[in-house]
């Protein structure tokens, strides 16, 4: 095989790509390759882990497609090194025509003056499944919304739950015959972000609850979509995400229950004449009182004044003898009671956000953030949180 091509393009499809790839202690050294083969003048780039597979396309007017034969792999972080030097240059790419099973090859990487080689190996499949036909349920998104709900939820998920490993990754459910509007959530039993997409299609009930770095990697190779709509297949077990001809992202699914965070949110909704405030208004309160409160876990409290509509963010460092607070204005009811929260939560949930207004759902042990419904059609992130005793 041999083509030639810009070097930053090459380097950028690669490190989508590498995403995928497991370059530091891999169980298998398979792991650590990056496939390379040409397919109609274009270009296609396969990394894996054993558990999420990504494979990357591209093509174009610079790039020149000499000969197919002869696809091969090579290590992912030679190759991203060796085009890092190469940046802003063309670099011509050439392989052994056939490379045996278990055997070694050369390729050769040569821009300017410099040329560069390295082991090839025969390309082997990923032998990580794909969706049963029998059970597989298909959806479609829209890139823009299914990126920004990934990035507005993943935030929360948990980090090291060997009990429940299921919300350790981000969830993706779409069913719209059921009359729910699809959505991205994630927890960590304690806080739970979900993000409501406007619009998704398929038909049946796709869920998926990615691993965290499957989800990372889709919202990596989502960052730089034209706008097509994403195609979606899960048998429960696996899924697979692809804008047809240009990349596809493979991964296995965590087994589990995922919680029914609709019924959680339902349960402690806000009210028609809930509190509603500025959303950079409570943030900045809120960072400031945290900050204040760092070392006694950064709990702030919220007390509503009715007569002023004022709500005042309050956190006291009973070490240091010191307190900080800010004031906002409000509309709406003033709740019975002031509430307690951490600030780090609270504070990350609305950077989270993009809406000028929020509002409180304060109902029973919970508290829910969302954007205000006047607003960009109420879609947006949705927390909740357990509300600490005063």
């Amino acid at each position: 095989m041999e083509f030639t091509v810009k070097a930053k393009k090459f380097k950028k499809a690669l490190a989508r790509a590498m995403k995928a790839a497991d370059t530091s202690k891999p169980l298998l050294p398979e792991y650590a390759l990056a496939s390379v083969e040409a397919v109609k003048n274009s270009i296609r780039i396969t990394c894996h882990d054993g558990v999420t597979v990504a494979v990357v396309g591209f093509a174009g007017s610079d790039l020149t497609v000499n000969d197919e034969n002869g696809p091969f792999a090579i290590s992912a972080t030679w190759l991203a090194a060796a085009l890092d030097k190469a940046d802003g240059l063309e670099v011509t790419v050439s392989s052994p025509k056939e490379i045996a099973d278990g055997q070694s090859g050369r390729v050769t990487l040569t821009y300017g003056k410099t040329v560069l080689h390295a082991p090839a190996f025969n390309v082997t499949e990923p032998s990580l499944a794909m969706p049963s036909e029998d059970k597989k349920v298909s959806a479609g998104f829209e890139p823009e919304e299914l990126k920004t709900a990934i990035e507005s939820v993943s935030w929360t998920a948990a980090k090291n739950d060997a009990q429940r490993p299921v919300i350790s990754g981000v969830q993706i459910e779409c069913n719209p015959e059921s009359g729910a509007r699809p959505a991205a959530a994630a927890t960590d039993s304690h806080v739970v972000a979900a993000y409501v997409m406007r619009k998704a299609t398929g038909k049946g009930d796709f869920k998926a609850v990615l691993p965290m770095k499957s989800a990372m990697l889709l919202q990596a190779v989502l960052e730089e979509n034209d706008g097509t709509a994403i195609d979606a297949e899960s048998d429960g077990a696996y899924a697979v995400f692809s804008d047809p001809g240009k990349w596809v992202v493979r991964t296995a699914l965590l087994n589990g229950k995922y919680p029914n965070w609709r019924k959680l949110l339902e349960s402690s909704a806000p009210g028609d004449e809930a509190p509603v405030m500025g959303r950079e208004a409570l943030l900045d309160a809120v960072r400031s009182a945290a900050l204040c409160a760092e070392e006694v876990r950064g709990v702030v409290t919220v007390d509503f004044d009715g007569e002023s509509k004022e709500a005042e963010v309050t956190a006291v460092d009973e070490a240091q003898q010191r307190e900080s607070s800010a004031k906002l204005t409000y509309a709406g009811e003033t709740p019975q009671a002031p509430f307690a929260t951490k600030g780090k939560w609270i504070a990350d949930a609305l950077g989270k956000m993009n809406c000028g207004r929020i509002v409180l759902g304060l109902e029973g042990a919970a508290i829910v953030v969302q954007p205000d419904a006047d607003e960009a059609d109420a879609c947006g992130a949705r927390m909740i949180r357990s509300r600490l005793k005063i």
